[in-house]
């Protein structure tokens, strides 16, 4: 394994703690979407963080980028290995045995955190030893899409996620460093047609020690792959351009919120007008009047 990153990582009880350690994992081409993912990590509201970009069989200019990533700041480390059978789940166990975060938090490289992202689960975490925020997801018309949207510290959706009926991406999920230390197993080979995260968070979840809990705000710019191979790197970069420009930045998560709060305000004003313009409720409301019971709506 080769290892490239600015300086020499010291012995683990030598080094300097910080509040989050952030896992992101990358192969092949996809060394251009690094400089949206990771930038997205340099806008965080919080700054006592580590950055460990994992290379999974990254091509040359993939190293590239991560390298020059890394040479820009003391915080992010890149780690390269040879191509996983799955999706380099022991590289992940491996660098967390490094990690000096509190928390942990992921990123997939296709993926942009919210300014706020770490800020929040750093806050959630305090109480939880497994959490997750918000699953949303933006499409290209500028609609967003709840997918699977749930709350772990929900009973039911727990047992949904160890049932393997629902899952929490990558990206959206985090959980205390001492918590992972304490699992049998932790990051390992994922088996055949199974998703490599909800087969980690099963690990958690299953116990009933652990805490677990959600923040229900968006605090990522979730990209679903969908099916392989997914959106070329180029249509990808293209994309997180897009989104990163627009909410990456300052006051990011309250506009990124906005741009929710809109449609959801356009839905019910939708329904809420098809309802008033409907014959039954006209009659309703007819009737109301004649049995005296009808007061005007703007009434003092």
């Amino acid at each position: 394994m080769k290892i490239f990153y600015p300086g020499t990582i010291l012995p683990r009880e030598q080094q300097k703690l910080v509040k989050a350690t952030i896992i992101l994992p990358t192969t092949i081409d996809r060394g251009p979407l690094l400089r949206f993912s990771v930038g997205s990590v340099l806008q965080q509201t919080e700054s006592s963080w580590e950055l460990f970009i994992v290379g999974d069989g990254a091509h040359d200019e993939t190293k590239r980028i991560a390298c020059e990533l890394a040479a820009s700041d003391e915080r992010i480390f890149f780690f390269d290995y040879e191509k996983h059978p799955r999706r380099g789940e022991e590289y992940r166990h491996e660098l967390l045995k490094k990690a000096n975060g509190e928390i942990v938090c992921y990123l997939c490289d296709r993926d942009l955190f919210l300014p706020n992202h770490l800020e929040t689960m750093y806050a959630l975490l305090q109480e939880a030893d497994f959490g997750h925020t918000l699953i949303i997801m933006p499409s290209p018309t500028g609609r967003f899409y709840f997918l699977g949207s749930m709350d772990v510290g929900n009973k039911e959706h727990r047992n949904g996620v160890i049932a393997g009926e629902i899952g929490i991406p990558l990206s959206i999920a985090g959980h205390r460093l001492d918590a992972y230390q304490r699992l049998r197993y932790g990051w390992r080979t994922t088996p055949k047609n199974e998703p490599t995260d909800r087969y980690m968070w099963q690990q958690f979840l299953v116990q009933r020690e652990i805490r677990a809990g959600a923040t229900l705000i968006p605090t990522v710019i979730y990209l679903r792959r969908g099916k392989h191979p997914g959106l070329s790197t180029s249509d990808r970069q293209k994309e997180l351009r897009r989104y990163y420009n627009e909410y990456c930045r300052l006051g990011g998560a309250g506009a990124y919120q906005a741009s929710i709060n809109k449609q959801i305000v356009e839905i019910e004003a939708k329904k809420h007008m098809k309802l008033s313009r409907s014959p039954f409720r006209r009659v309703k409301l007819r009737f109301a009047r004649l049995m005296g019971q009808w007061r005007p709506v703007h009434e003092h």
